[in-house]
């Protein structure tokens, strides 16, 4: 028992010895702690230099924009020869459609004819000649796009939407045409590459060439169903036009509404006329409204979406719509309580 104390007070000697200098080194309550340690100065973190990087990203956006731009002219010009006549186009179609779903190989011989065999009376059909013409048309104009030719690109769908087939009789014809339903995103023409356009080739050996991102950053152009003239309209030109900020935009927006008002009574539906009325038109007037705010016209704009309410007090934009136009009134008042100054009044705001 007493050897059993001694190791116990041995241990606690040894201890109070070990930490003694650590309780020593630990501030009394409320002390302040000694400074921590400045941090060693780095010769070599002066300014960051990045121009290096920063020059790199501008020549490689450069070249692949003159890149895209060059593919775009080539399949242009590739496309443009199909529209000669009505076989030159059926041919190309068949071209580049045996290009993309069969393998091109002997085994697949049997497959390509009968597709063909099981065809037969949709290529002899006019309205589907009619719907692969309206669809290369379409591509070419969008390669315009894709070449930076935005004028020509613009005149170019405006004459587009002009000869489409409009009125109730001819738009049976191509109005469901998978052709023209699909749009850009799903065309042959563009999934199989310029090489498969030769009608004098054939489809069976030709190679499908890569397309190098040509439906890949696209500002303001539409690329979906293309029965919807409308919409081709009002995405291309008012978009192109926004961007711009060109005045012009406002007697456009009267074409899109008059081709709306078209569209809705081709058919002579009641219920589609209504719905136009009592949605699709409010929603329209929205717009024009909305782009009136952005050139700073603000009363034209407040009266416009006004307008909408009014002659559809229960479509379903309107929470959306009056949000709107308290914004566009607040956004009025501070304009006028800070007027720009002189050399940049009457300006339009920048496009979002």
């Amino acid at each position: 028992m007493l050897n059993f104390m001694k190791n116990i007070m041995l241990s606690l000697v040894l201890a109070a010895a070990t930490w003694a200098p650590v309780f020593a080194q630990a501030p009394a309550t409320g002390a302040t702690p000694p400074a921590a340690p400045s941090p060693t100065p780095n010769p070599g973190a002066r300014g960051l230099d990045f121009s290096d990087v920063e020059a790199f990203l501008k020549q490689m956006e450069t070249e692949r924009a003159h890149g895209a731009a060059g593919q775009a002219r080539m399949l242009h010009s590739q496309l443009s020869a199909l529209l000669a006549n009505d076989g030159s186009l059926l041919e190309g179609y068949k071209n580049a459609y045996e290009a993309v779903n069969f393998e091109g190989d002997a085994k697949e011989h049997a497959k390509v004819k009968a597709w063909e065999l099981e065809n037969k009376s949709r290529f002899k059909d006019d309205g589907f000649i009619l719907a692969i013409r309206l669809h290369v048309q379409y591509l070419m104009t969008t390669m315009i796009k894709k070449a930076g030719e935005d004028e020509e690109a613009i005149k170019q769908i405006k004459n587009w939407v002009e000869a489409f087939p409009r009125t109730a009789e001819k738009f049976r014809l191509v109005g469901k045409q998978q052709i023209l339903t699909g749009g850009v995103a799903g065309s042959v023409f563009m999934k199989a590459g310029p090489q498969a356009f030769n009608p004098k080739g054939g489809g069976m050996n030709v190679r499908v060439l890569p397309q190098m991102d040509m439906l890949q950053g696209f500002d303001s152009w539409y690329l979906g169903d293309l029965t919807r003239y409308p919409d081709v309209y009002r995405v291309n030109v008012i978009g192109h036009l926004r961007v711009k900020q060109d005045a012009r935009i406002f007697d456009e927006w009267k074409t899109v509404i008059r081709y709306e008002q078209e569209a809705a009574e081709r058919d002579g539906l009641a219920a589609r006329r209504e719905n136009f009325i009592q949605q699709r038109r409010p929603w329209l007037l929205w717009q024009v409204g909305r782009d009136y705010v952005l050139f700073r016209q603000f009363r034209q704009g407040v009266d416009l979406m006004v307008q909408a309410l009014r002659e559809s007090p229960r479509c379903q934009d309107y929470e959306k719509i009056v949000a709107d136009i308290r914004n566009a009134i607040a956004e009025a008042l501070r304009a006028q309580a800070n007027p720009p100054a002189a050399s940049s009044a009457g300006s339009p705001a920048p496009a979002h």
